[in-house]
């Protein structure tokens, strides 16, 4: 059965070819018995366009709410209960808040409730928050608990805002829920609410299948390994460290806005060529490493660039970093590179690494005064100059030459 069955109900209840009694009666068989959950939360949205208010209507939310194994339609169902039947649902409301796992379900709920009552709405967040502050167990969530109490300890309880309470309440709801999944390789808060995240999604095929990810606006770092679909990744433009592992949806266009990025770490997801960063001009380490890259380019206006690392890739020159007067750290090993060149603006250069090349010459480091790192092993070098002049040089490795 099609999606578009519901739509053309709710079609001909507008055009009035369709009683509201039979258009509802058709969209509630779907919601009870439809096996397909495009269908039934499609059916359930179009009934509260239908914006019916009646007592049948109300004991079929408040089944889903309590009973049915559909996140969406259980926070639909919430939804229309807070708008329609909050003094006839509260008791199940506070029940499925209690009970619900699901990010998506708290921040709309508790969205959609303060505006109809912001009092009832602090005192049902004042008990959630009382129940997890009371909470003893030995795993990873007790680290963002333990920040809760100093946070709370502090600064007191009473003076933050009922919208901050509502969105340290979705982040600490969104980490409890990702943990209990695995999904998580790493996380880090900050004033209670999430800064720092590292994602291992497992079995999602988008960034946006992921229940409350869009809503942490307060993300400065994130991180995203696996082949998912990197659809809502654009939201986080105050990102100030990215890091995106082993996708190969990954497309540097994507953030070409994202203008406070410090820290850009795109590893093995098949880039060929490195293009749109002419606005991250705040970039203080990019890491592109096991790609595809073939030419060294489009770095001209990270001026502030301190390191780049470029290993594992198929570049055979060194080129396009005459601007980057900063960069203090060069990785370039296993690549196809024959000549050392293109280094001598780079004065405050302290580290190369051009391992695992086809370098046969050493010169063209004479200028580089402020280097004290420098690995040449694994390349086929047979004549050495320019080195003695290196007065900063404490590490050198030209082991297998």
């Amino acid at each position: 059965m099609s999606i578009q069955k519901p739509v053309e109900i709710y079609q001909e209840y507008r055009d009035g070819a369709l009683k509201e009694k039979t258009a509802l009666n058709l969209l509630r068989s779907y919601v009870e018995h439809s096996n397909n959950p495009d269908i039934r939360s499609k059916s359930l949205e179009i009934i509260q366009k239908i914006d019916v208010k009646n007592l049948n209507l109300f004991f079929l939310l408040e089944n889903i709410l309590i009973s049915d194994s559909d996140k969406k339609l259980r926070r639909i169902s919430a939804e229309m209960i807070v708008k329609t039947y909050l003094k006839k649902g509260l008791t199940a409301l506070k029940w499925a808040i209690r009970m619900e796992s699901s990010p998506d379900f708290f921040y709309s709920v508790f969205t959609l409730l303060k505006e109809r009552n912001p009092s009832l709405t602090r005192s049902i967040i004042d008990k959630e928050f009382e129940e997890i502050l009371k909470r003893k167990v030995i795993s990873p969530i007790q680290y963002y608990i333990g920040k809760l109490n100093t946070l709370f300890s502090r600064t007191d309880y009473a003076e933050f805002s009922l919208n901050e309470l509502i969105y340290i309440l979705h982040n600490f709801k969104f980490i409890d829920d990702l943990l209990r999944k695995n999904e998580i390789a790493f996380y880090e808060v900050k004033e209670g609410v999430i800064s720092k995240l590292s994602l291992y999604p497992v079995n999602r095929e988008k960034l946006s299948d992921i229940n409350g990810l869009k809503e942490l606006i307060g993300l400065e770092g994130l991180g995203i390994s696996g082949e998912i679909e990197l659809d809502c990744l654009n939201k986080f433009k105050d990102l100030k460290t990215l890091i995106v592992e082993n996708s190969p949806h990954m497309e540097l266009e994507i953030i070409k806005n994202f203008t406070k990025l410090e820290i850009l770490v795109i590893s093995g997801c098949k880039l060929k060529e490195i293009t749109h960063l002419e606005n991250l001009k705040n970039l203080k380490r990019v890491d592109f490493e096991y790609n595809n890259l073939k030419k060294i380019q489009g770095l001209e206006h990270l001026t502030k660039l301190e390191i780049l690392i470029l290993k594992c890739n198929h570049i055979s020159e060194i080129e396009g970093l005459d601007n980057l007067y900063n960069l203090k750290e060069l990785h370039l090993q296993y690549n196809l590179i024959s000549k050392i060149k293109g280094l001598t603006h780079l004065k405050n250069l302290e580290v190369l690494n051009l391992e695992w090349n086809n370098i046969s010459k050493i010169k063209g480091l004479n200028k580089l005064n402020n280097l004290y790192y420098l690995n040449l092993k694994f390349n086929a070098i047979h004549e050495i100059s320019g080195l003695q002049k290196l007065k900063n040089l404490e590490y050198l490795n030209l082991k297998n030459n």
